[in-house]
């Protein structure tokens, strides 16, 4: 039996339900008053499985009591704590969408997340490290207002006192008078197949909403956990929040293995390595800047890192990053691929495969029924090892985007196939194995190759003088590229165009040596649930100006 064969046997084994309440009810049955995750340092956030299903049971009757109804939207504006999951498990439970919404989130990003998730209700903690959440939520609702499409009703603050004001028409409430412990007898779960609407990147528009069903999220979930080998006695590391979908996905995977989970409230890098450290952490995904990151920390040390068993990255070519994981540190990196439509975590490399293949994005879809296929810009089907747009089908993906018909035709298709938007190459014949290359519109054509210009960056970062490195491309006179670097240099270092083109010339093949590289300070970048991205149609805009 193959591994794959192995995967789906396992996960068919596995419970299933058809709400994310009726799963957690099993989970706590099965593992009941494991200790199932703390937030840094405060243990008094500490929750049991059972604790979050009769929490989160209490917060949907009190729900319910607001009149809040099934199919509505509920927006969750909290950090990365135990509190987001009773939120998320209660709304599941009251059959609201879940919303989730960025504790960076400013006034015109929640704007537009409030209207197009059609919330009835917001759930914050004003008291979380200093964040004016009023001040944004009420310039927020100042909008909704002055374009008529305000719906929010109802605005459930952890932090505030009871009797608060309103903000706005929306009336403010106490989430204590909200949760209910008192309840004896819970009412009974509503259906709604839209159980979360993820945010998509929006770096280049204003992001859509990916909608996903129970059944996708609980199978994703139990499917990540196999392919991680994820079990009881693991400690995962949430360091990334639930309101993207790598977060997301690596702490519903941590509660199907029945694994702890600990919850990072904020980015902390000294805390993380600290609790690495001191609560023997096995698992931990990041992006692969805050990889980077953790590798260069000054606590970070063979001891310090000893119990890491594997990290998961996503983004970038990381051949330099996984070797040096393994020789200095002792851990296993594998580079993964997801998004907000196909869920993250969506594929990753196995244990056996070699160093070189696992710093590739991309990997073997990680959920039985998950399949890819590379097409060409005319939509044909292309053969094994020939790179295209990469597309996925299967029970995982997305089932719509919110209130969008026009954008989920076109990114679903006829055929049910959804249409990433990624160049990429499928490895096997089966269309479950593939290797990510670049975004459609970041992969560069030079001298008649497709080049992804991550290569490029990891070749200019192995340069003792660069610090960081980002390439673009320039449409030539020929109709391909021309490659342009952006370099921010080490402190104190000032490494010269030419010396750079010379250590690329000698590195790597000719015709992927940039024609054009300059020296930054910074990168144009936007926040997101994963950490910041690099803007890069502000990087080609900068680069029109040098041709």
């Amino acid at each position: 039996m193959n591994r794959r064969e192995l995967k789906s046997t396992e996960a068919c084994a596995l419970p299933r339900a058809s709400f994310l309440d009726g799963w957690l009810h099993e989970l706590s049955h099965r593992n009941n008053e494991l200790a199932l995750m703390s937030a840094g340092e405060l243990p008094t956030q500490a929750l049991t499985f059972s604790a979050l299903d009769r929490d989160s049971a209490c917060l949907a009757a009190g729900l319910e009591r607001l009149g809040l109804c099934a199919g509505e939207g509920i927006a969750i504006w909290l950090p990365n704590s135990p509190a987001w999951l009773v939120a998320h498990f209660a709304a599941a439970r009251a059959g609201l969408t879940t919303i989730p919404i960025n504790t960076w989130s400013r006034a015109s990003e929640l704007e537009h997340l409030l209207k197009l998730g059609r919330c009835r209700a917001i759930i914050i903690d004003s008291g979380f490290r200093g964040i004016d959440f009023e001040a944004i939520l009420t310039a927020a609702l100042e909008s909704t207002a002055l374009s008529g499409t305000a719906c929010l009703r109802y605005i459930i603050d952890r932090a505030a006192a009871s009797g608060s004001q309103p903000i706005g028409s929306a009336s403010r409430v106490t989430f204590s008078e909200i949760l209910l412990p008192q309840l004896t007898q819970f009412p009974k779960v509503v259906e709604n197949d839209a159980m979360i609407a993820f945010p998509t990147s929006g770096t280049t528009s204003l992001p859509k909403l990916a909608v996903h069903r129970a059944e996708a999220l609980i199978g994703h979930a139990h499917a990540v956990a196999n392919a991680a080998e994820m079990n009881p006695k693991d400690i995962v590391l949430c360091a990334l929040p639930p309101c993207g979908a790598y977060g997301y996905g690596l702490i519903m995977a941590s509660l199907a293995s029945g694994a702890k989970a600990i919850l990072c409230e904020a980015f902390d890098l000294d805390e993380i390595v600290r609790l690495i450290a001191s609560e023997g952490v096995t698992m931990l995904a990041l992006t692969e800047p805050l990889l980077r990151r953790l590798l260069d920390h000054p606590n970070s040390s063979q001891n310090n890192l000893a119990s890491l068993r594997i990290v998961f990255s996503a983004g970038g070519t990381l051949l330099e990053v996984v070797r040096r994981a393994e020789e200095e540190f002792g851990f296993r990196v594998s580079n993964v691929y997801g998004s907000s439509e196909v869920l993250a975590l969506a594929s990753l490399w196995g244990p056996t495969v070699d160093v070189a293949a696992r710093s590739a994005a991309g990997g073997v879809l990680v959920h039985p029924g998950m399949f890819v296929r590379a097409v060409s810009p005319s939509g044909v089907v292309l053969p094994t090892g020939v790179s295209g747009e990469l597309q996925f089908r299967g029970p995982v993906l997305m089932s719509h985007y919110l209130d969008d018909r026009v954008a989920t035709a076109e990114a679903l298709g006829s055929d049910g196939w959804f249409a990433s938007r990624d160049v990429g190459v499928v490895l096997d014949d089966a269309g479950t194995t593939f290797h990510y290359i670049a975004r459609n519109s970041d992969a560069l054509r030079l001298k008649g190759f497709l080049v992804n210009p991550g290569e490029i960056e990891a070749m200019l970062q192995s340069h003792p003088m660069v610090a960081m490195a980002q390439v673009v491309g320039l449409p030539d006179p020929g109709g391909e590229d021309i490659a342009v670097a952006f370099v921010i240099p080490v402190a104190n270092q000032k490494p010269s165009e030419a010396d750079l083109k010379a250590f690329c010339r000698t590195s790597m093949a000719s015709y992927k040596s940039p024609t054009i590289i300059r020296m930054v300070e910074a990168f144009p970048m936007t926040r997101s649930a994963n950490g910041d991205k690099v803007l890069k149609q502000e990087l080609r805009e900068m680069a029109r100006t040098f041709s």
